[in-house]
């Protein structure tokens, strides 16, 4: 073999194995592959959500944006305070494993100042929720005899069972209430939220703000938390015997 062809060869192999540490220097260098086991965290986008197991409950604070509802004389807003009550139920649902949609979660409303379709809103975010019930707070007022009139009322339309089952849940605990706060019972209502809903539906009338008294337990923090307690007791109640 000539010596030129030697040096050919020599060269030849000298560079094939450089290339080979090269890669094998490479291939220590590139990050490995993660490798999922059952049980590790996957970023699946399919993965079920864990709320998607939890009972869901819709609270519909009354009013709102350009509603206010109606207002006492020491300047309480119905829209405000039925916010402020709604946001402490939806705390304390949340803490029993309810998932809570609400109409409204500020004063902040996404509909028209249209009255129908602002019920019609309301409504349309419940079903859309597969939720087992709604429920919305408000405030009463009365203009004829404002120093007598006063506590609890719930509406409900009475041709549906399931929402007088709700409303008899939920006026139980009510009850438990008086006599700081009066229970005037479960009455019959013809409002929109009632008439079209698809699923059990109350108006709980939390008390009048025409009354000194009712303003006074509505807003104390005390004893508006003991209002809560008993509007989440009831919703409770009712979830348990449905299941």
């Amino acid at each position: 073999m000539k010596k030129s062809t030697q040096q050919n060869l020599f060269l030849l192999a000298a560079i094939g194995l450089i290339c080979v540490l090269i890669l094998v220097l490479f291939s220590f260098m590139m990050p490995e592959k993660p490798v999922f086991k059952e049980g590790n965290i996957s970023n699946d986008v399919n993965a079920s959500d864990p709320q998607e197991d939890l009972p869901v409950v819709v609270i519909d604070p009354g009013h709102g944006g350009y509603d206010e509802g109606s207002s006492s004389e020491s300047g309480v807003v119905e829209k405000e305070l039925n916010l402020e009550i709604a946001l402490k139920v939806r705390d304390l649902l949340e803490e029993n494993d309810i998932h809570v949609v609400m109409t409204r979660d500020s004063d902040e409303v996404s509909w028209s100042d249209d009255n129908v379709e602002d019920l019609q809103a309301r409504l349309d975010i419940a079903a859309n929720a597969d939720a087992l019930m709604l429920v919305s707070l408000h405030c009463n007022i009365s203009e004829e005899d404002p120093e007598n009139v006063k506590g609890s009322e719930i509406y409900v339309n009475t041709s549906q069972s399931d929402s007088v089952a709700l409303a008899e849940a939920l006026n139980a605990q009510l009850e438990t209430l008086s006599p700081a706060l009066v229970s005037r019972g479960i009455k019959t209502g013809q409002f929109h939220l009632l008439t079209y809903n698809t699923l059990p539906c109350v108006i709980i009338e939390m008390g009048f703000l025409s009354n000194a008294d009712d303003v006074a337990y509505l807003t104390e923090t005390d004893t508006q938390d003991q209002l809560c307690n008993a509007i989440v007791e009831g919703i409770l109640s009712q979830i348990k015997t449905d299941a």
